[in-house]
């Protein structure tokens, strides 16, 4: 919880006036400090609370929650590996859709040593499943994904080349699509290398 969020959050339990709790620039601190620095840096907050008790009680409950886990959260799918019962290892919680889940974060679970896999249901699975149909419907000829050519120029010319990818996973963000319209990529060599490229580890270091 930052600043902010922590003063919003205890005023609305402490039943003070939304105005007033939900860090109002006249007295709260900047989005940017935490709560002590706003008591230092601001004028305004600090003679609102030694004006007002309820404020001070309100910015001294904030201070003690800030820095906090305010709620949790479910990777889409993340799933966790271990050779022995997770029970014996981590604590674990039942979420409201009844998914029993770790109370570790990701970061925490690999420092122990566990493995943290991701299985993606794709979307995009499904409508080339349901292209493949709808081409034997439509013109009588079968036809699976291993029979599309990976070096039909025209693809890379008129799709990759001009970044026209929306629905194409893992190269339909604004960014990927510059990135292919920059360097205009004519094999399946080169979509591997601009995915692997196009990652925030890679992006990061360059």
């Amino acid at each position: 919880m930052a600043a902010k969020a922590a003063i919003k959050d205890v005023g609305r339990a402490m039943d003070i006036p939304y105005a007033m709790s939900t860090a109002s620039p006249r007295w709260s601190p900047p989005a940017q400090h935490h709560a002590g620095a706003g008591y230092r840096d601001s004028a305004q907050l600090r003679e609102a609370i030694e004006k007002d008790g309820q404020i001070r009680e309100l910015f001294e409950t904030a201070r003690k929650l800030e820095g906090m886990v305010r709620n949790s959260g479910v990777h889409a799918a993340g799933v966790v590996i271990s050779p022995r019962p997770l029970t014996d290892l981590v604590p674990l919680h039942r979420t409201k859709n009844d998914e029993i889940v770790t109370a570790f974060d990701m970061v925490a679970i690999e420092k122990m040593g566990l493995l943290k896999m991701d299985f993606l249901g794709l979307t995009t699975l499904t409508i080339l499943t349901d292209a493949l149909k709808l081409i034997v419907q439509t013109r009588g000829t079968p036809l699976t994904l291993e029979q599309i050519p990976l070096e039909d120029k025209e693809t890379y010319q008129k799709v990759f080349h001009k970044g026209l990818t929306s629905g194409v996973f893992q190269f339909e963000s604004h960014g990927m699509r510059d990135v292919l319209r920059k360097y205009q990529p004519n094999s399946i060599e080169d979509l591997t290398a601009l995915n692997a490229l196009y990652r925030p580890g890679p992006i990061q270091a360059a």
